[in-house]
């Protein structure tokens, strides 16, 4: 059952979506329950609320979306602006690891 694995939630990078982890799911999902969320801003993701958007802000939205999926310090893995939003989601106390 995947909710007994360990939540890995993978952050896309800049201009794509969680769409760009559809061939690596399927290889990390025998270990692990995965959550591949488009971040604010980005096409399938949250609309941006206000202009300029900054990277604190598409921050803010993925905690938010860890908090509505009951994912307290889930496993994080990322690529390039990902990346950045998975050390500060760190920094913030809501990773296992990165």
């Amino acid at each position: 059952m995947a909710a007994d694995k360990p939540p890995l939630v993978l952050l896309h990078p800049f201009l794509m979506s969680g769409n760009v982890w559809r061939d690596v799911v399927p290889l990390l999902s025998s270990h692990h329950q995965v959550f591949t969320p488009t971040l604010l801003g980005h096409r399938g993701g949250p609309p941006a609320q206000r202009r300029p958007v900054t990277i604190w802000d598409v921050t803010d939205a993925a905690e938010d979306y860890l908090d509505e999926h009951g994912l307290q310090r889930p496993h994080l893995a990322a690529n390039s602006m990902g990346a950045f939003v998975a050390l500060e989601l760190a920094r913030r106390g809501r990773a296992t690891s990165v």
